[in-house]
């Protein structure tokens, strides 16, 4: 639902010339000195746009290799802020350092306001690779890209993958809290978050408790399986070719997952370079799109006796001095996202890339890459929001290491000691990954947004003791596209004579397709041309009236600010939002009267300057 502000336009003029008549004809008389004349209104030139409410679909994609696993307990600290956000002091000046809520301490209150609607999904990165000899990879496409992977009964019996997955900050994981769960996580952090997915037929969840173990067990169950890891491909194939952008009524295995209306977040975490071998059985029709030439096959590169590749070594093979080069086994990146996705020809071009799953809204797509790059991010100094990608490129440079033969590491997790030997232990280090930091400046740089860049994506190292870019960019822009019930001035009510208060704005609602206005909700048919909404794609649509319900003034005691009815329409509140306590006006409804999936609400008011004195 788009919820619109509209301080300016047409009705508020016409309301402005009215008062301006009303002031200029109407006399004082023989009123008393003290008496007022008519207020002086204005229109007031600025226009906010709200979405509610605020929506967020979470893609975690999941190194498959075991050395994955000691990196999922600062992956379930993201998850756990997005769910709880942790709480500042009022009384500390600049809020003091962020920590925990206590429910009892009163001086606590949230950092930032929680996300109204949160869905979570789990993909792991086995998609099987066999001919390597590798048990764990014989398996036939792996978990394919499914979401929500299966949590195998050897897992519930040793479920200490899972505590470290969540670390000290969940009990230990059993059978009973890892059985029986959903494909995908659906948490509301408010009310009307819950209200939202109740209406799309979702079962969500506000217990953060709950949600946080479940993820703990999803993500358990991603690790500690194929040790050759096809993240970018498991990506794909779990949004794009599993249909999660489809309603969940499709055949295919993650339909239902992405609303058309939220954030995407994508989260790509991986201990080393993407190895997502060309299987031309899963083509779909990219390699003639793009090159008009029929797809080669790569899989051999998995078997450790093939000759077909430049090294014996199958470590190697996925480090080939160019990438997308003849030596090179893997999928091109141009199927993940062309450095202008927009250039494609939309004709017989490839354009199931993941730009395809926000059509027209390339800024609803976020992209954090948390993986194999040095603990030192480099920054551009014109602008310390963005990444240095030609700095950070040149350090992710895949270095053969003669004297132990293999690939050297990029990074060695923070605070543990350094190897024995001068040759590499597998443990707490990660390897180069070009390709994932290739997609992520893509989705950084190319030029989608309005032909200019959309700036929605970062990169953590995998080594990093807390991955607060990831975080800090979800938190950012989530911000900036919701949660803003919050009305940018404050309006001072009118008291009418029978003591409740009202402000000078009308309400107006654009229907759904095919949707009536209905009374029942405090809807009203607007007579006339006004009353028909057609937009760009030709569709009519009605446009209502909603009822605006007085509230109580600031003197009534428990009442203050409360609506005086519970008929159903819209209310003026300048009670504490308890989701951002420092706002104290915004626009709220009655429970038979929120806005329907898909409306806009548009607001138009006028602002009172003052009352003039009679005789002046």
């Amino acid at each position: 639902m788009q919820f619109t502000l509209a301080l300016s336009g047409s009705f508020a003029m016409n309301r402005l010339a009215l008062a301006s008549m009303l002031s200029l004809s109407l006399g004082c008389g023989a009123a008393p000195v003290d008496r007022r004349c008519p207020a002086v209104y204005s229109a007031v030139s600025e226009v906010v746009r709200f979405e509610s409410p605020t929506q967020l679909d979470l893609v975690f994609v999941i190194d498959s290799a075991p050395s994955a696993a000691e990196h999922l307990s600062r992956l379930f600290g993201v998850v756990q802020e997005l769910i709880d956000p942790p709480c500042i002091s009022r009384s500390t000046p600049g809020g003091g350092t962020r920590h925990r809520c206590d429910p009892n301490n009163a001086d606590d209150f949230r950092a930032y306001p929680p996300i109204d609607s949160l869905r979570v999904g789990v993909v792991s990165a086995d998609l099987g690779a066999r001919g390597s000899g590798l048990r764990a990879c014989e398996t036939p496409r792996g978990l394919d890209g499914r979401i929500g992977p299966r949590v195998t009964a050897a897992l519930l019996r040793s479920p200490s993958t899972i505590t470290a997955a969540a670390g000290s900050l969940t009990q230990s994981a059993s059978e009973a809290s890892c059985s029986d769960l959903p494909a995908f996580l659906s948490f509301c952090g408010t009310t009307r978050g819950c209200q939202f997915e109740e209406e799309l037929g979702v079962t969500a969840t506000r217990n953060a408790a709950l949600t946080l173990q479940q993820f703990a067990c999803h993500a358990a169950a991603t690790v500690e399986r194929c040790a050759i890891s096809q993240p970018l491909e498991a990506l794909w194939r779990a949004l794009v070719e599993h249909g999660a952008d489809q309603p969940s009524v499709g055949s295919e295995p993650n339909t239902g997952f992405l609303r058309q209306e939220a954030m995407l977040a994508i989260v790509v975490m991986s201990t080393g370079e993407d190895q997502s071998v060309r299987d031309c059985s899963r083509d779909a029709g990219f390699s003639m799109a793009t090159s008009g030439a029929p797809c080669r096959d790569a899989t051999s590169a998995f078997a450790p006796a093939s000759t077909q590749w430049s090294h014996a070594d199958v470590e190697r093979r996925f480090y080939p001095e160019t990438l997308d080069s003849a030596l090179d086994p893997t999928w091109p990146i141009e199927r993940y996202l062309p450095n202008n996705p927009y250039a494609v020809d939309p004709v017989g071009g490839w354009n199931r890339n993941l730009a395809s799953l926000k059509p027209g809204h390339p800024e609803r797509i976020l992209f954090a890459a948390i993986t194999g790059v040095p603990v030192s991010i480099p920054w551009d100094d014109r602008d310390r929001e963005s990444i240095d990608w030609r700095a950070l490129a040149r350090s992710t440079v895949p270095r053969f290491d003669d004297r132990c033969g293999h690939i050297a590491a990029v990074c060695q997790r923070e605070t543990t000691e350094p190897p024995s030997s001068a040759c590499r232990s597998d443990a707490s280090i990660a390897l180069p990954a070009r390709r994932i930091v290739e997609l992520a400046r893509r989705f950084d740089e190319a030029p989608m947004c309005n032909g200019a860049p959309c700036r929605n994506s970062v990169v953590d190292s995998v080594c990093a003791d807390r991955f607060a870019n990831t975080l800090r960019l979800i938190l950012r822009k989530t911000a900036q596209r919701g949660g803003a019930r919050c009305l940018p001035r404050v309006f001072v009510p009118d008291r009418g004579s029978d003591g409740l208060e009202r402000i000078p704005c009308e309400a107006r609602e654009i229907l759904p397709p095919g949707q009536p206005c209905d009374a029942a909700r405090g809807r009203h048919r607007i007579d006339g041309p006004d009353g028909v909404f057609v937009g760009d794609d030709g569709v009519p649509r009605e446009v209502c009236s909603i009822d605006q319900i007085a509230t109580h003034p600031a003197d009534a005691g428990a009442r203050s600010f409360a609506p005086a009815s519970d008929a159903p329409g819209w209310y003026y509140d300048r009670s504490i939002d308890p989701e951002n306590p420092t706002c104290t006006q915004r626009i709220e409804f009655t429970n038979r009267a929120r806005p329907s999936l898909s409306a806009i609400v548009r607001l138009e008011c006028t602002q009172r300057l003052y009352d003039v004195p009679c005789g002046s």
